[in-house]
């Protein structure tokens, strides 16, 4: 969260109250130009090219995504106190003695024997020695704010920064692995942003007391930001709890990666846009999808009753969130997504008017699970994440009775998720060009249906967003169609 003065209690490395919030550049795996090292892992860093003139904000070239990513008040660690890597053999004089009283040449080790101090390091644990619990170093010190989370209070302003990155410590989740194939590297640079001026004529949305991209950061309790260009970071900051490799659950841009597992399945000629649901899905035939299509789901545009006011009582989002343990259960709470989303029913025709539904999301999830008959997390690794060069896994939270809350509970890296969004800016290709989705499926997205911008204009969304338009789970927010 972006400076701002709530405070949460218990934090891991101060014993009273810590402010979060203040972004910080990510220095990780920065190197100056001058610096042609190389290293491997999500924070290595390729020879930097030369730095390119930023394009200005809402041009076609210029390509912001948002991520998350390494703790920045981590000072960086000196490589000559670090410990060798586990079976790492030291490399020493020839002829030294080896630790069996010997003068083995190093390779010639013995990987059984005793941990030996190296080079006046303290020798690496052995692994299965236990430790005595009272030792603080091996108490996860995230226990003191897990302990005061429930169903209720993990939304709570102290609490949801830090909820938003533990996801899998607070309900079940299932994992999207990476696969096995390389990571797409990212190198970051240093660039100050912040000054930049908002056009309004391009984001006619914007706050009135918001004037340059700073305000924009200081008011809207970012986590983290990110800005890419061709695999570079050039602008990259992280507020506590923030992590190298730590997951945050991205809300509703997860719509967009169920609507790419949908696609692939699609260039799979596993399923059409034009099927109805209810073919794929018979268990909501007494439902009101009954009639319904997936293209109708994929824009928001069937018939199904369904209010999106978090905070209303009695609204189908609340209902939504008790059947899945997002919130206290009631009395009448289903049990769990698939049988909350059996309950809705409808109250227009289909395909009409747009309406933001989180709902139309669960139900492609579940069709991806009767396609291919294996759980969503699963499908997604195989025909997407996997693909794109990610560098660690994402995860989905799901109910206690397996069902994947994908509308919203989607959770991975910044680095990862820009990841995704430039290989859809790619129009659906790798930088290394691995094709993930079809030329026709992205070009899709941005051109849309024939009324597809007049539904959108229509509806409440079109006065946030002049000339755009919803399409296959993705908002299309101008009518210039490059963003």
């Amino acid at each position: 969260m972006a400076d701002g003065d709530k405070t949460l209690p218990g934090s891991p490395d101060e014993p009273g109250k810590r402010r979060f919030g203040a972004l910080s550049g990510n220095t990780k795996g920065i190197k100056p130009a001058a610096a042609q090292t190389e290293q491997t892992g999500d924070n290595a860093a390729s020879p930097v090219p030369p730095a390119a003139p930023v394009p200005p904000a809402g041009s076609a070239d210029h390509v912001p995504a948002v991520e998350l990513q390494a703790d920045p008040t981590e000072p960086p660690a000196d490589p000559a106190q670090l410990p060798p890597e586990a079976g790492d053999v030291p490399a020493g004089p020839a002829g030294a003695e080896n630790g069996r009283g010997t003068t083995e040449p190093p390779s010639a080790v013995d990987p059984t024997a005793e941990p030996q101090d190296i080079a006046g390091l303290p020798p690496l644990p052995r692994a299965g020695d236990l430790t005595s619990a009272s030792e603080d170093a091996i108490v996860d010190p995230s226990e003191a704010i897990l302990e005061r989370i429930d169903l209720d209070s993990w939304k709570w302003p102290e609490y949801f920064a830090f909820s938003l990155t533990r996801m899998e410590e607070i309900f079940p989740v299932g994992g999207i692995p990476r696969g096995i194939g390389p990571v797409r590297e990212l190198v970051t640079e240093e660039n100050d942003f912040r000054p930049l001026p908002i056009d309004r004529e391009k984001w006619s949305g914007a706050d009135e007391k918001w004037s340059t991209v700073g305000d924009v950061l200081a008011n809207t309790f970012t986590d983290a930001w990110m800005v890419s260009r061709d695999g570079i970071a050039l602008e990259e900051e992280y507020a506590w709890p923030m992590k190298p490799a730590r997951q945050h659950m991205l809300f509703s841009i997860s719509k967009s990666i169920v609507s790419a597992v949908i696609g692939a399945l699609t260039d799979a000629d596993l399923l059409s846009p034009d099927d109805l649901v209810t073919t794929r899905v018979p268990a909501l035939a007494e439902s009101g999808y009954a009639g319904a299509t997936i293209r109708d789901l994929l824009d928001m545009r069937s018939g199904i009753k369904f209010s999106e006011e978090y905070l209303k009582e009695g609204s189908e989002i609340r209902a939504l969130f008790e059947a899945v343990d997002f919130a206290p259960r009631t009395a009448t709470s289903a049990n769990g997504i698939k049988d909350f989303l059996k309950g809705l029913t409808s109250e227009r025709e289909h395909g009409g008017a747009y309406v933001y539904r989180s709902c139309e999301t669960d139900v492609l999830a579940w069709i991806c699970e009767a396609v291919v008959g294996q759980p969503f997390s699963v499908i997604a690794s195989e025909y997407v994440w996997s693909k794109i060069g990610a560098a660690h896994a994402a995860q989905v939270c799901q109910d206690r009775w397996g069902g994947s809350i994908a509308d919203g509970a989607i959770s991975t890296t910044l680095r990862d998720l820009t990841r995704f969004g430039e290989m859809i800016a790619r129009g659906g290709t790798t930088a290394e060009g691995e094709r993930v989705l079809s030329g026709q499926w992205i070009d899709d997205i941005f051109t849309g249906a024939a009324d597809s911008a007049q539904v959108f204009a229509d509806s409440p969304s079109g006065q946030s967003y002049p000339g755009g338009m919803y399409r296959s789970q993705f908002w299309v927010p101008s009518a210039s169609r490059d963003v």
